[in-house]
């Protein structure tokens, strides 16, 4: 990019590698699922007890692709007014990093958290009478709406916080109910 740029200062050259130009793993191999692992985006998801469990399609593939062409747009943007071009250098680890930041730094211990809930909020997959939903409680608002719903009253369940015994009570309510009763 350097000699390019060199010659046309107003080139914009996006460069996308595992792990970056400037980084101690810049040669070595990068795939989604190497991405994910290193990351620790595998150890959240997946069964409490279980290993790391990769996610299905291949994020980690894709997202840079996306943050690269933001990153163009911008400096497309940018060189609109100052007339040069710039090297942007993406990496997939990066693009992980940005998708764990509230979860950094990364570990590759498991974080204990079922694939029904993150620790800020309850958001995950249910089981009904009759199928499967998905419950998101990522307010006050909600949370006051599912425990009117739920109608339990535990003073032992602090709502506020998605932990094994409000995960368990909301398991428990959903199971019990047809889908569409569960939804509404």
């Amino acid at each position: 990019p350097e000699e390019l740029r060199n010659e046309n200062n107003s080139l914009i050259y996006c460069s996308i590698s595992g792990f970056g130009h400037d980084s101690a793993e810049t040669n070595q191999r990068a795939y989604d699922s190497t991405i994910q692992a290193m990351s620790g985006l595998m150890n959240l998801t997946g069964f409490k007890g279980d290993g790391p469990v990769k996610l299905g399609p291949s994020v980690m593939d894709v997202l840079p692709g996306f943050v690269s062409a933001t990153a163009i747009i911008t400096a497309l943007y940018e060189r609109k007014s100052t007339g040069e071009g710039q090297h942007i250098d993406i990496s997939m680890q990066d693009c992980a990093a940005w998708m764990l930041q509230s979860r950094l730094p990364f570990s590759n211990e498991p974080t204990n958290h079922g694939p029904s809930r993150s620790p800020e909020a309850l958001a995950g997959v249910f089981e009904t009478e009759t199928d499967w939903v998905t419950i998101s409680v990522q307010d006050e608002e909600s949370c006051e709406r599912l425990k009117t719903n739920i109608q339990n009253t535990d003073p032992a369940i602090d709502w506020g916080n998605s932990d094994d015994a409000v995960e368990n009570v909301v398991a428990e309510w959903a199971v019990q109910r047809p889908t569409q009763e569960v939804i509404k």
